[in-house]
């Protein structure tokens, strides 16, 4: 008769990275304080080894190679060659309780406020809209999942979730223009499955399975946040229609009947999901007995809303850039209200609970002010940003260029089970329809237990705590991966933590000094690539990033990103960009010398553009993104012309010297008004009507008037001036004939009148004004020289 065996050698489920005392250090691994201490197979005694695949490698006589959670057994049940090829594949083999890729979405609609969440979660728990403020406060993370029993944890989850969605949407994009079209949003179509067809939710969430009035909440709250979307996209294009578009769209959803008005129309559509059902780890699967994974393809429901009013696509989208103003929420007050004015109306009478529990939405709740904040400032973004990012006709812009993915899996990482979980976002997005951003992430649950030979490798110096020579205390232990994690605690007080792979190679460094400032430095190939710093209230204030073709440093107020510069590979810095309180500048230099410099105002709109080329400076300003002042200098700094349009008309000047020497004035209506020289003998201004010259004057160098010449509609008069005072006048008909001079002496004035060109009449008055003498005819007219008398 065999009695029972026990184990000599259990290994327990615990993390890689445990902090242990001092005593079960030098207990298990002979390192520590107690030099006295040893490593002996009694001290591993203890330790549980929960995998059922390692039983694998042993024979199966007598039935004991049937999956046990039994490991080691006496030696003489089995010849020597077989036990140590048994314990070799053991002792070598990395055991890996349970991967598993589950997926989640989160949207934050930036006009209204509405936000929602649909996180897979293990042990069938979805983490819901109504778990987000939980989370938001740090007391939520993944369901503690015991490796041996992910099988039922898993089992059942849907992972590794594909759609057809983005080709369907490519469809209505391209028939009708992506301005023109809204299609309800995966959250929509990932709700709209068979299981939720008949009304019922068949997934589980935070606060325990589903009920009646669970499904019609879950419901709800998915249509107000298409309405909301619905909503932002149409007061854009029709604001006076908006509210009766929304209520047919509506009526369209709660009944699942395709709509048609004048302005647009509903139609209903297919969505093809395929998932991969199980729990991603084929050797444990296969230990115990059951299936590890298979897949189905489900078809889900979706709806199109398309525009069939006036105004084209991309002036739709034009008008939709132009009016962002980042997560402003100025539509919120809006939405609330338009719900409440929906439940008022006859033609949406009737229609059932799922209406009537919209309409009794209280409108406090419609977004939760605590979890809107905290998304309002992970998520901010502003128009210059998405201004450049936009892709004309394309409403959906592809966020992944910002450093939003990184505070999203700051804040969503802890939903990650196992030892090696990590969380990665696979999809970021903003849609200038909705203004609705849309964030899809896959988290990754790994378990591993590493291998017994890394846990026997970590003898000695590999692992344990000692003070080296300079009085430092070193604590030195081995991660899952086998990485060496060396933490030193400097006597001055401050604290670095390296990390080495299993070559020695330097992966991650981070420091915390006295002042509670960490720097955490990641490398490659033993070289610096990245590094972040935080303050001691856990803000990040800088960050570093070396590629291939430069590098990057970044600064951060209050965790927003204020200040980025940017060096080329051979080390000249090529960009530079700052956000204030009032605005935005970005500078961009050639050899280390600024030669462009771009400045938005804090709404993003561009205020000021300056820019230096081989031939001089040229310096822009803008109003509401219109030029509408431009200077230009030469290479030697003196300015050579100024541009600038107001409300009445443009002026350009021109400069010789630094002195304005032209000057031409254009009304609203782009026609020459008046010109302005400056020569060495003197100025001239030219008035002109319709393009055409009508009126002339002209200086002399000591800036008296000199002479002016005006052209009407009867005819041309010429004036001459003597020290500012008019002397000789000369007046033309409109055929081009002189009809009268006059001219003013130091005795009086002289008129003549002339016809065809002949002095018929002649008029001499004292300096008084009186009539001295009066000619007519040929007799006793007198022409002066000037005249050619």
């Amino acid at each position: 008769m065999t009695a029972t065996l026990k184990p000599r050698i259990l290994i327990e489920d615990l993390s890689p990275l445990e902090e242990l005392s001092d005593e079960e250090m030098a207990r298990i691994f002979g390192a520590g304080p107690n030099r006295n201490a040893r490593l002996g197979v009694e001290a591993l005694e203890t330790r549980d080894l929960m995998a059922a695949a390692l039983v694998t490698p042993l024979p199966a006589s007598n039935g004991i190679g049937a999956p046990t959670p039994v490991i080691a057994h006496e030696t003489s049940m089995f010849p020597q060659a077989e036990v140590l090829a048994g314990a070799s594949n053991v002792l070598n083999q990395k055991v890996v309780a349970f991967d598993v890729t589950t997926t989640g979405a989160l949207t934050f609609n930036f006009d209204t406020g509405n936000y929602s969440a649909s996180i897979k979660l293990p042990a069938g728990v979805t983490l819901d809209t109504n778990a987000l403020k939980t989370l938001m406060n740090g007391q939520l993370a993944a369901p503690k999942v015991e490796p041996i029993q992910a099988i039922t944890a898993f089992a059942g989850l849907k992972t590794s979730v594909s759609s057809d969605y983005d080709a369907i949407w490519a469809s209505f994009a391209k028939a009708y223009g992506g301005g023109n079209v809204y299609l309800s949003t995966t959250r929509f179509t990932d709700w709209a499955s068979p299981e939720n067809a008949a009304g019922t939710i068949g997934t589980a969430v935070v606060t325990g399975g589903a009920t009646t009035g669970q499904a019609i909440q879950e419901a709800k709250n998915i249509i107000i946040g298409e309405l909301g979307n619905i909503y932002t996209w149409l007061k854009h294009k029709a604001p006076q229609e908006a509210e009766n578009l929304v209520a047919a769209a509506l009526k369209s959803m709660v009944t699942g009947k395709a709509v048609t008005t004048p302005h647009l129309a509903v139609k209903f559509v297919n969505v093809n999901y395929k998932y991969t059902i199980g729990i991603g780890a084929a050797q444990l699967a296969q230990g115990l007995g059951v299936s590890a994974s298979k897949s189905i393809t489900s078809v889900h429901k979706g709806f199109a809303v398309i525009w069939k009013g006036s105004g084209d696509s991309l002036s739709s989208l034009t008008n939709s850039l132009n009016l962002f103003s980042g997560a402003a929420l100025s539509g919120k007050s809006d939405f609330a209200a338009l719900i409440g004015r929906l439940a008022n109306r006859t033609d949406l009478k009737g229609l059932g609970k799922l209406a009537d529990a919209i309409f009794k939405t209280d409108s406090s709740a419609l977004a939760d002010q605590f979890v809107v904040s905290k998304l309002s400032s992970t998520l901010g973004i502003s128009k210059a940003e998405l201004q450049q990012l936009y892709q004309p006709g394309n409403p959906i812009i592809d966020l992944r260029a910002t450093q939003l993915d990184e505070r999203l899996t700051t804040l969503l990482g802890r939903l990650a089970a196992g030892n090696e979980g990590s969380l990665k976002v696979t999809k970021l997005e903003f849609n200038l329809n909705s203004y609705e951003f849309n964030a899809v992430i896959a988290i990754r649950h790994r378990h591993s237990w590493g291998s017994v030979n890394d846990i026997l490798a970590a003898v000695g110096k590999r692992v344990g705590q000692w003070v080296d020579k300079a009085g430092n205390v070193v604590n030195q232990k081995i991660d899952a991966a086998g990485n060496t994690i060396r933490d030193i605690a400097y006597q001055v007080g401050d604290r670095v933590t390296d990390i080495f792979n299993k070559a020695g190679t330097l992966l991650q460094r981070v420091s915390i000094d006295t002042a509670g400032q960490k720097i955490a430095t990641y490398y490659t190939s033993g070289v610096a690539t990245l590094q972040r710093t935080w303050n001691r209230a856990g803000d990040l204030t800088e960050k570093w990033e070396k590629t291939a073709t430069g590098t990057m440093r970044s600064y951060y107020t209050k965790g927003a990103l204020s200040v980025q510069k940017l060096w080329n590979s051979a080390g000249d810095l090529a960009e530079r960009w700052e956000k204030t309180a009032t605005g935005t500048m970005r500078s961009y230099y050639t050899n280390g010398v600024t030669t462009v410099q771009k400045i938005w105002n804090s709404a993003g709109t561009i205020t000021e553009r300056w820019e230096k080329t081989a031939t001089g400076t040229m310096r822009t300003y803008y109003t509401s993104g219109v030029a509408t002042m431009e200077k230009l200098w030469n290479s030697s700094g003196d300015m050579t012309e100024k541009w600038q349009k107001t409300a009445t008309g443009t002026m350009r000047s021109y400069y010789t010297n630094g002195v304005v020497t032209v000057q031409k004035l254009w009304n609203s209506a782009g026609n020459l008004t008046e010109k302005w020289e400056k020569t060495a003998t003197g100025a001239m201004r030219s008035y002109y009507t319709k393009g055409v010259v009508t009126v002339q004057r002209l200086w002399n160098s000591a800036g008296s008037l000199a002479e002016k010449w005006e052209k009407t509609a009867t005819g041309t008069m010429r004036t001459y001036f003597k020290n500012g005072a008019a002397v000789r006048q000369k007046i033309w008909d409109s055929g081009g004939d002189l009809v009268q001079t006059w001219e003013k002496t130091a005795t009086g004035t002289i008129k003549t009148f002339y016809k065809n060109g002949v002095a018929t009449a002649q008029n001499v008055y004292d300096t008084a004004g009186n009539l001295l003498r009066k000619a007519t005819g040929g007799s006793g007219i007198k022409l002066p020289g000037w005249l050619g008398g």
